[in-house]
């Protein structure tokens, strides 16, 4: 996961033939993602449709999926969060001002 313009890649296309792909925005991913190299790929489901309930992901324990990612700013804050989270809970960091 992780491309985010057409040129970059980082998965191969045996991989994605053989996945099951969930998009975290499938325009964007066609655009610039991994979907974007080998478009004849079926997305299962976008990430939110997941989270939402509406469709499934993995259905079985060896199914083989692949999550495409080309990151949206509601992911970066969440990811954040997560971090920043754990980090206090864990005394790894201190708070810091973003002004002073």
């Amino acid at each position: 996961m992780g491309s985010d313009a057409p040129a970059k890649r980082e998965l191969h296309d045996d991989l994605l033939a053989a996945a099951t792909l969930v998009t975290d925005v499938t325009h964007q991913c066609a655009a610039v993602g991994e979907l974007h190299h080998r478009p004849q790929t079926p997305v299962k489901a976008e990430l939110g449709e997941i989270v939402l309930g509406t469709k499934t992901g993995r259905e079985h324990p060896g199914d083989l999926v692949v999550f495409d990612s080309t990151g949206t700013a509601v992911q970066d804050v969440a990811a954040a969060q997560a971090l920043y989270t754990a980090a206090m809970k864990n005394s790894a960091g201190r708070p810091l001002p973003l002004w002073e």
